[in-house]
């Protein structure tokens, strides 16, 4: 009866285990797929995000210099601003603009040093960049003949720029825009992550120059 009864005890058949095996691969999968998606999403949320910071500290950036640009740029101290405007000077296109400003430097006489400084746009390989060239003197608006936009002197200030269609009317906008003393910065900031993932934000900042009158 012992024997009879071990005999009589059921175990897992092969199609039993074939099934076990199946359901488990199936969950793993689920889990991994989950996992991949949610650290996908996690990452190209930080690529977002830095990428979005790293672009409104070159908008500031710009925007601080462009303020400077006209009736206080360049001048030495205590001259009156409006013998020095340099507001005419500032030069745009859709993806450049280039204008006098002063910053200070200990080194240079009356501790300031004029540039001639350029931001600019390249659309192929989707980045902002700045340059600067030493302008001659402070007491009048001299521009150098070098020009700061170009290889030489052009450096990376913010990746995956894209032009963008600010106001959604199926119109692209230019990176920039000036007009009146006005300038409009209009782009946007795009991540991938896997499986496709992608994601863009939108930046659109005005800049009011300083005028003379």
């Amino acid at each position: 009866m012992i024997i009879s009864g071990l005999k009589n005890e059921a175990g897992f058949g092969l199609t039993e285990v074939l099934v076990s095996v199946f359901i488990f691969g199936i969950a793993l999968l689920s889990i991994s797929s989950f996992n991949s998606l949610t650290f996908g999403n996690l990452g190209i949320e930080n690529k977002i995000s830095a990428s979005v910071r790293e672009a409104r500290n070159a908008v500031n950036l710009l925007s601080t210099e462009l303020r400077m640009s006209s009736t206080i740029s360049p001048y030495i101290p205590g001259n009156s601003p409006s013998l020095v405007d340099c507001s005419d000077f500032i030069e745009a296109s859709s993806t450049t603009i280039k204008f006098l400003v002063v910053h200070d430097d200990y080194a240079a006489p009356n501790g300031i040093q004029p540039y001639y400084v350029g931001y600019s746009y390249d659309p192929n390989s989707k980045i902002l960049l700045r340059g600067e060239v030493p302008a001659p003197i402070t007491t009048t608006c001299s521009i150098p003949a070098e020009d700061p936009t170009s290889a030489q002197y052009a450096k990376t200030i913010a990746q995956r720029v894209a032009q963008t269609d600010i106001n959604e009317d199926g119109i692209i906008e230019p990176i920039f825009h000036f007009s009146d003393g006005v300038l409009t910065v209009n782009l946007e900031v795009e991540a991938t992550g896997p499986s496709r993932l992608f994601r863009e934000q939108k930046i659109s900042t005005r800049i009011f120059t300083r005028s003379s009158g």
